[in-house]
């Protein structure tokens, strides 16, 4: 590529664009450094030569990962570290390259690596819920949550703090076991500070925390968990850090600094849950449809409502924010929302709008406008009503589906 390099890739990161990014500022010494220009995630410009997309399409231009027979589209992440580490690089980066992977192709890394765990049985829940806490993608939606910057500085600030996690990883340090009891020591320290009140909004990580210091394990007596939910815990991502900031006084500061920023967007995920159960039970915007496996959101900004729907038998619902306009469905279920066929490509159709719609490769989600590309000029021609119906429709004529196939099954047997 040519000098003063750039990279292009969508807003609202989320894990998979800001590893990617790290992979090519690392393992690419052409592109180290080079700067980031956030765009939509539906961006069509034709690229200059000094311009690499990542995590965006581009026109078909830009770095997206590998594409399965069924339409499973995998990480850029995965791409990039296969295409540009070092055999033993790759190693180091096995379990969090997995870990991203599945997060970015299925929706859930804990679901993808137990797929015994379902989200209707409630002890299963609070084992998702827990993992995803004490793991990756719960310090990544804590750093988000604290975001006090406006779009593309707030990006960029994620970068800068989430880069010495995979420092960390490709270097092996992260590996390297520190002194016994420091974690616990460590997070107890910073976990003293918040007031007693408030100290339960903390307990899947006093949890982790004590199990970790007694025997190393994440807590979850009698459960196993894969190594590539375990390897990017949060005391892996401790010693990332640890390993890179250095024990120096001014490494010390960042690390607890880095660390006390997650605390408060824990606090504040933890608060979010609880006003999403509110919300949810006051019917807030919220429209249930009938038979509770559909519901309609109508500009409700809580990001844990998808939690709350599992814990409600909710399978799927309508979001409407600003012109954005879609359809989702529980990562745990199988009905396919894309497809020509599918009752949602025949409502988008007679609005003459199907063209201008995302679909998700694994059929999760239809969207008229995601929160990675810009808000719409216009609204859709679709009733959320309309969609709704159409999606509780998706879900019935999948479970006839499924309960013909088992019907035919048992006839064989």
């Amino acid at each position: 590529m040519a000098g003063n390099s750039i990279i292009i890739t969508h807003f609202n990161m989320d894990l998979d664009n800001i590893f990617a990014i790290m992979a090519l500022w690392v393992l690419v010494p052409e592109l180290a450094g080079a700067n980031i220009k956030f765009v939509s995630a539906d961006y069509e410009d034709e690229l200059e030569e000094n311009e690499l997309a990542v995590d965006i399409d581009a026109g078909g231009r830009g770095v997206k990962g590998r594409r399965e027979a069924d339409g499973t589209t995998h990480s850029a992440t995965e791409k990039v570290v296969g295409a540009f580490a070092e055999p033993q690089e790759q190693e180091n980066l096995r379990a969090l390259v997995a870990y991203i992977d599945a997060q970015d192709a299925y929706g859930s890394t804990v679901l993808h690596f137990m797929p015994y765990l379902k989200l209707d049985n409630p002890e299963h829940r609070k084992i998702v819920l827990y993992l995803e806490d004490i793991s990756l993608v719960g310090f990544y939606r804590a750093l988000k949550a604290t975001q006090a910057e406006k779009a593309d500085q707030a990006d960029m600030a994620m970068i800068t703090a989430i880069a010495p996690i995979f420092q960390g990883f490709v270097t092996a340090k992260v590996f390297e076991l520190e002194p016994e009891h420091e974690f616990k020591d460590f997070m107890d320290g910073l976990l003293e500070k918040f007031p007693a009140e408030e100290q339960g909004l903390f307990q899947s990580l006093r949890t982790l925390i004590n199990a970790y210091d007694r025997d190393d394990s994440l807590g979850l007596e009698g459960v196993e968990i894969p190594d590539e939910i375990d390897q990017v815990s949060l005391p892996m991502i401790y010693r990332a850090y640890r390993a890179v900031y250095g024990t120096t006084n001014e490494g010390r500061e960042k690390l607890k600094s880095i660390f006390r920023r997650f605390l408060k967007g824990h606090r504040k995920n933890a608060l979010a849950l609880i006003e999403a159960r509110e919300i949810f039970r006051l019917r807030k915007g919220v429209t249930v449809l009938e038979g509770g496996r559909a519901v309609i959101l109508d500009n409700v900004k809580n990001h844990r409502m998808t939690n709350v729907f599992a814990e409600n038998g909710v399978r799927a619902w309508v979001y409407v924010d600003g012109n954005r306009l879609g359809a989702m469905r529980r990562v745990d279920e199988e009905a396919r929302l894309d497809g020509e066929r599918a009752p949602i490509a025949r409502l988008l159709r007679e609005c003459g709008e199907l063209s201008e719609w995302f679909f998700h490769t694994k059929g999760f989600i239809a969207a008229f406008g995601t929160t990675k590309t810009a808000q719409k000029a216009r609204a859709s021609k679709v009733l959320p009503w309309d969609l709704a119906l159409v999606l509780d429709q998706t879900l019935v004529e999948h479970d006839k589906a499924v309960a013909r196939a088992e019907r035919r099954t048992v006839a064989r047997a």
